[in-house]
């Protein structure tokens, strides 16, 4: 929810309008987004998706070690990625891990201990 500024002419909105709901309380106007059908129920690829996350953190918990932690942070410093501005920036070496694995065992593949030379 956002405060609003009006401008001299208008007084209040209230109402929507274009996905937004606006209204006038004690604090001022404000506008925030329509509420919208979140279903309560998680997809099959969903639940899929949520088991390969917590396979690549048990095995973090279970496998990690330094030497493990540190192949897998120069994979990383080596392999920077870019955002939708096209700034480089680094992961860090679990976040490494995880964006390879969880790909991986979500296709029913086995996990790299290492990341791939």
């Amino acid at each position: 929810m956002a405060m609003v500024k009006l401008s001299a002419g208008i007084t209040e909105i209230e109402g929507k309008s274009g996905g937004d709901v606006w209204r006038k309380d004690q604090c001022g106007q404000h506008v925030q987004a329509a509420p919208r059908h979140v279903d309560k129920y998680a997809s099959y690829r969903q639940k899929k998706r949520r088991r390969a996350y917590l396979k690549c953190m048990n095995y973090i918990r279970e496998h990690a070690t330094v030497e493990f932690a540190a192949r897998w942070q120069i994979y990383a410093n080596q392999h920077p990625r870019k955002n939708k501005k096209g700034e480089s920036y680094t992961l860090a070496w679990w976040q490494q891990f995880m964006s390879i694995n969880i790909k991986r065992v979500y296709n029913d593949l086995e996990i790299l201990q290492y990341p791939p030379e």
